[in-house]
C-alpha cells in the first residue's frame, strides 16, 4: 500500500510535466518517454478509437534506471457485439511474451499500472483490440519512476490454514520471517484482516485479531521498508469463523410425574461468499412522499475481471421480502453499478397488501410480515399491477419494463435498490432483497458448512435437572417433573471447528402428585384390614377421581378406601388420581401380609435331583429378620445362617438326624430335628 501511495504523489508531481510532454498514440508501436499522454487511435479531442482495430504498443523509459508507470484517467471500452468484445491488455514488458498484468473491458479501468521491480527493461506493452461494433474512449498519463527492490513477505499464523475457529476468537499473525533487500530493514507491517480492520503496526510483526462474524477473512501483509518500497508477494492467510447453527427447539407443557422426550435438533448454517443484503428485523419505508429508500449490495471482485450480463436470462430472479398496505403509491427500481437501471413496478394497483402489513394508523411504525416477491425476465404471469387486488401473493411477477434494460451491466460492483413513495398513504418494511444469477458467472468461490458432532457424547448433550440421558443417542433425552413450575434444559452442541452452541427449551409442569398413607403400616398379619388415606396434593387444581389397586384382585374408586388381605404375601398397592384439567398422577407402594405361623419340614434330600433338596421353612420367605442354626448329633454347628432363604442344600454332610433353632426377631422361636437323607 505504501507503494501505491508513492505512486500516486508521483502522478501528481509529474502531471504538470505531463501536461507539457508529447501526446503519444496507441497506434505508435514504439514509445520512448518519460512524460506525456498515451491516447486511443482518436488522438487528441476525445473523438474515440475506432471499429476493428488491433494495435501494440511498447512504452519505455528515456531515463536510465527508470521504469514506466501509466495512470488511466479516462477508460470507457464498448462492450456490444459478440466476443471479443473491445479490450486492452498489458504486459509487464518489452513485447506480449512477457507476463500478462492484465485484460480490461468496459468500465474496468486498469487504474495505476507500473513495470514491476523484476522487469528489468522498465517497459510495458500494450495491446488493443476493437471489434466491428461500437467506438469508446481511453487515456493515461505517463509517469517514470525508479524501481526499488520490495521486501519479501513470510507470513505465519497460529493455527493451519484454513484456520477454522469460533465467533470471537483470536489468531496470532507472526511476520516475523519477512526481510529487506540488503541494506534495508523493514519498518512498517501493514495488516488487512478483511472485516474492516487494518493494523498499521510499527513496533513489531506479531498481532493478534479476534474475528467477531461468521465467514471467511483472507488476511494480507503489506510490509514498507526504509527505502519507501512496499512488498509485490502476496501472502492469502484463510481463516473461516464457524456459523451459529439453527436450532429446532419448542417449549412443552405436561402434567406432572408425566414423562417428557428431549429431542434436540440443530443444523448446521452454511456460509457462502456471495453476498446478500438480510437487514436483520426489517427497514422501515417511511410514508414520506418522494422519499427514497436505498439498500445496496456489494459485488467486490466476486464475477471474472470485466465480467458484463451479456443475456439478460443470466439474472435469473431479482428478489425483495417486503410487505406494505398500499402498493399503489411505490416505485421499486433496480440501478445496475455503471448506472443502468430497470423499473419493475410504479405505481398501480391501488390498496393491494403486499405481505401481512399493519394497516393500523395508530401504530404506523409496527412490522407486519414480509413476503418473497420476485421479478424475473423469463416470468410469464404478468406484473403486480396484472395480479393486484386483496394480498398480493409471494412468487415471481413479471417486469413493468423489460429487464432487457440491465443487460450490459457489469456485474462486479454496487448494486442498488430504489424504492420510492410517491403518495401519501401508507408505509411498510423491507427485510431482505438479493439478485440471483447464473451459477455459471461466478468463479470458484469458497462455501464451508460446519458438520455438528450430533452422533457422540462429548459433542452433543442435554442437562438440566433431572435429565436422563440416552446411551445411544446423545440429541435425546427425557425428564419426568415431580413438583410443579418450569425448568430450563440445555441442549449444547460442538461442531468440527470446536465451536459450542446451545439453546434451551422451558418444560412446564402442572397438576396433583399421586401419594396415600395406610394404617396399620406394613407388615402385618393374615387377616388384616387396611385403611388407605388419600394425601394427594393438588397443586393449584382440583382432584376428581380416584382409582385404587390393591394388588389382591380388589379395587376401588372412592377417596379413603379399606380393604382385608386374606392371604400372606406382598401386594403391590397403586393409586391413580385424575384431575379437572385432565391431568394424572400415579403412586404405588408394597404392602406385605405375613402368614399366621411357619411350617416346620421333617424330612429333606439334597441329592440335587430337584426334589425336595433344600432344607425349607414354609413361610419363612415373609420373615426376613430370622437366624436359623443347624447341629449334628454331637452338637457341633454344620450350618448358620441370618435371614435365611430356604436355601441350604448341604453336599459335604452325611444322611442323619440335625437339630435346628429356627428364631425371629419377635422373639418367636421353633426348634426341632429334621432327617437328611440321601436317595442316590
Amino acid at each position: 500500500m505504501s507503494h501505491v501511495r508513492l505512486l500516486l504523489l508521483s502522478s501528481t508531481v509529474l502531471f504538470a510535466i505531463g501536461a507539457r510532454g508529447q501526446a503519444h498514440s496507441i497506434t505508435e508501436p514504439q514509445i520512448t518517454t518519460c512524460t506525456g499522454a498515451l491516447l486511443d487511435s482518436g488522438g487528441q479531442g476525445a473523438s474515440g478509437y475506432s471499429d476493428n482495430e488491433d494495435f501494440t504498443s511498447t512504452i519505455c523509459s528515456d531515463q536510465p534506471g527508470q521504469a514506466i508507470t501509466l495512470n488511466w484517467i479516462t477508460f470507457n471500452l464498448n462492450t456490444d457485439g459478440g466476443d471479443p468484445i473491445d479490450q486492452l491488455t498489458i504486459y509487464d514488458g518489452p513485447d506480449n511474451t512477457a507476463p500478462v498484468i492484465g485484460t480490461y473491458t468496459g468500465t474496468n479501468s486498469p487504474g495505476i499500472v507500473s513495470a514491476s521491480f523484476a522487469n528489468t527493461s522498465g517497459c510495458l506493452t500494450l495491446h488493443f483490440t476493437s471489434n466491428s461494433t461500437g467506438t469508446g474512449i481511453f487515456a493515461a498519463t505517463i509517469l517514470c519512476y525508479t524501481p526499488c527492490e520490495p521486501p519479501t513477505a513470510v507470513v505465519t499464523m497460529s493455527e493451519p490454514a484454513p484456520a477454522l475457529i469460533c465467533q470471537g476468537e483470536a489468531l496470532q499473525f507472526n511476520a516475523s520471517g519477512s526481510y529487506a533487500a540488503q541494506g534495508y530493514n523493514v519498518v512498517e507491517y501493514a495488516w488487512n484482516f478483511d472485516d474492516g480492520s487494518v493494523v498499521d503496526s510499527t513496533t513489531g510483526p506479531v498481532v493478534s485479531h479476534a474475528f467477531q462474524e461468521p465467514g471467511e477473512y483472507i488476511v494480507q501483509i503489506v510490509l514498507t521498508d526504509d527505502n519507501n518500497c512496499a512488498n509485490t508477494n502476496t501472502i492469502d492467510l484463510a481463516v473461516q469463523v464457524s456459523t451459529t447453527p439453527v436450532f429446532n427447539l419448542s417449549d412443552t407443557s405436561v402434567c406432572l410425574g408425566n414423562d417428557v422426550p428431549l429431542n434436540g435438533e440443530a443444523v448446521p448454517t452454511t456460509w457462502t461468499a456471495l453476498p446478500g443484503d438480510d437487514l436483520g428485523g426489517g427497514v422501515f419505508l417511511p410514508d414520506n412522499v418522494g422519499e427514497t429508500f436505498i439498500t445496496q449490495l456489494n459485488y467486490n471482485n466476486v464475477f471474472a475481471p470485466g465480467a458484463t450480463l451479456q443475456n439478460i436470462d443470466q439474472l435469473l430472479t431479482f428478489c425483495i421480502n417486503m410487505e406494505h398496505s398500499f402498493m399503489g403509491d411505490i416505485v421499486i427500481q433496480l440501478v445496475c453499478p455503471n448506472g443502468q437501471s430497470v423499473v419493475v413496478h410504479q405505481q398501480g394497483g391501488g390498496g393491494t397488501f403486499l405481505g401481512e402489513p399493519v394497516d393500523d394508523d395508530l401504530q404506523p411504525d409496527a412490522q407486519g410480515v414480509c413476503y418473497n416477491y420476485c421479478w424475473s425476465p423469463t416470468a410469464t404471469n404478468g406484473t403486480w399491477v396484472d395480479n393486484s387486488g386483496g394480498t398480493l401473493p409471494p412468487g415471481t411477477y413479471e417486469s413493468l419494463n423489460p429487464m432487457s434494460a440491465l443487460q450490459g451491466c457489469p456485474l462486479n460492483g454496487t448494486w442498488t435498490l430504489n424504492i420510492t413513495d410517491l403518495w401519501g398513504s401508507d408505509n411498510g418494511f423491507v427485510c431482505d432483497w438479493g439478485l440471483d444469477f447464473d451459477p455459471a458467472l461466478y468463479p470458484d468461490l469458497t462455501t464451508y458448512t460446519p458438520v455438528l458432532g450430533l452422533s457422540t457424547t462429548d459433542s452433543t448433550f442435554w442437562s438440566g435437572d433431572g435429565v436422563v440421558l440416552d446411551s445411544n443417542d446423545p440429541t435425546t433425552a427425557s425428564v419426568t417433573p415431580t413438583s410443579p413450575g418450569s425448568n430450563i434444559y440445555v441442549f449444547t452442541v460442538t461442531d468440527n471447528f470446536g465451536c459450542t452452541y446451545s439453546d434451551s427449551i422451558t418444560v412446564t409442569a402442572s397438576g396433583p402428585l399421586a401419594q396415600f398413607d395406610v394404617q396399620p403400616v406394613s407388615p402385618q398379619p393374615v387377616g388384616i384390614t387396611a385403611q388407605f388415606t388419600d394425601t394427594s396434593v393438588p397443586n393449584n387444581t382440583t382432584i376428581t377421581g380416584w382409582n385404587w389397586d390393591f394388588g389382591n384382585g380388589t379395587s376401588s374408586t372412592v377417596q379413603n378406601p379399606v380393604t382385608t388381605f386374606s392371604e400372606p404375601g406382598t401386594y403391590t398397592v397403586t393409586l391413580t388420581i385424575t384431575s379437572s384439567d385432565g391431568c394424572t398422577s400415579t403412586v404405588s407402594e408394597e404392602y406385605m401380609v405375613l402368614p399366621s405361623d411357619v411350617i416346620i419340614p421333617n424330612v429333606f434330600s439334597p441329592d440335587g435331583d430337584g426334589h425336595n433338596d433344600a432344607l425349607e421353612f414354609e413361610n419363612a420367605q415373609y420373615f426376613n429378620n430370622n437366624h436359623l442354626r443347624v447341629y449334628n448329633r454331637w452338637g457341633q454347628v454344620v450350618y448358620e445362617s441370618t435371614s435365611y432363604k430356604n436355601n441350604w442344600r448341604p453336599r459335604d454332610v452325611p444322611e442323619g438326624t440335625y437339630y435346628f433353632v429356627f428364631a425371629m426377631q419377635d422373639g418367636r422361636k421353633w426348634a426341632g430335628h429334621v432327617t437328611l437323607l440321601r436317595t442316590n
